[in-house]
């Protein structure tokens, strides 16, 4: 059987990319591309959960200095997140799914946060717009909130059971009843 590949011709055919002497041989100055833009993560579990005493302050801070610096603020999600995908692991969810779920939470603290600045002229930029709007953007406002995704952690082993079917419990194999509500469990 005769192979029908087109194959491009390159230095990096049939090379590592980890290789000392490719990365050497393909180095190049890096070249910022929005040299002035200040990143700021607002954390969801270190400063969102917190509540207001800890959140006012800092976007107090950050439209005290809207006039001098280009910001873009990124939010993070909180325990919100925990939760959904702890659901999601025991309802056997595939990996997309919980990663589309927890983002959610990054979605609804910076919604809060662009709510909270919107009386400063601070707009909420959608995730999936960030790359292709920023620069547009940023000309015409020097701020903007928007959702970052969940940093992936793994707070446990992932589940024993087959991805392709959830487990099924029955009261003596479960560890939690199912009767109680399961936000109040420890």
């Amino acid at each position: 059987m005769s192979s029908t590949a087109q194959h491009v011709v390159s230095s990096l055919m049939r090379e590592s990319l980890m290789d000392k002497q490719v990365i050497a041989r393909t180095e190049s100055p890096v070249r910022a591309i929005l040299p002035n833009l200040n990143v700021i993560q607002i954390g969801g579990l270190s400063i969102m959960d917190r509540g207001h005493t800890s959140v006012l302050p800092l976007l107090d801070e950050i439209v005290a200095n809207q006039d001098r610096y280009t910001q873009v603020i990124g939010v993070g999600p909180g325990v919100r997140a925990r939760h959904i995908l702890s659901v999601g692991l025991d309802l056997g969810l595939p990996t997309g799914a919980l990663a589309t779920l927890a983002a959610k939470s990054s979605a609804q603290n910076a919604y809060m946060v662009s709510c909270l600045l919107a009386s400063r002229g601070f707009v909420y930029l959608e995730a999936p717009f960030i790359v292709q709007l920023l620069p547009a953007m940023l000309a015409a406002s020097k701020t903007w909130p928007a959702s970052t995704p969940p940093i992936p952690r793994p707070t446990r082993a992932p589940p024993s059971f087959p991805r392709s079917a959830p487990p099924t419990f029955s009261p003596s194999s479960s560890p939690r009843s199912r009767s109680s509500p399961r936000c109040c469990t420890s």
